[in-house]
């Protein structure tokens, strides 16, 4: 005997949007900012990580929790 299509309801809570974070370049002349974002390697190893110019930097944040 087959099961009855169930009909999808919408989320009880919308999806919330991700910050927006910014880094300080310090640059010789007025300060910059730069869009920056979390990345999760494997193992659970989280950088921060950003664009300067052509190069791309980072920050390690620590490993998280499981």
């Amino acid at each position: 005997m087959k099961k009855r299509a169930t009909k999808r309801t919408a989320p009880r809570r919308p999806k919330q949007e991700a910050p927006q974070i910014f880094v300080l370049i310090s640059d010789k002349g007025q300060p910059t900012y730069a869009r920056a974002s979390i990345r999760v390697k494997p193992g659970q190893y989280r950088y921060l990580r950003w664009r300067d110019g052509k190069h791309v930097k980072g920050y390690y944040l620590g490993k998280g929790s499981r």
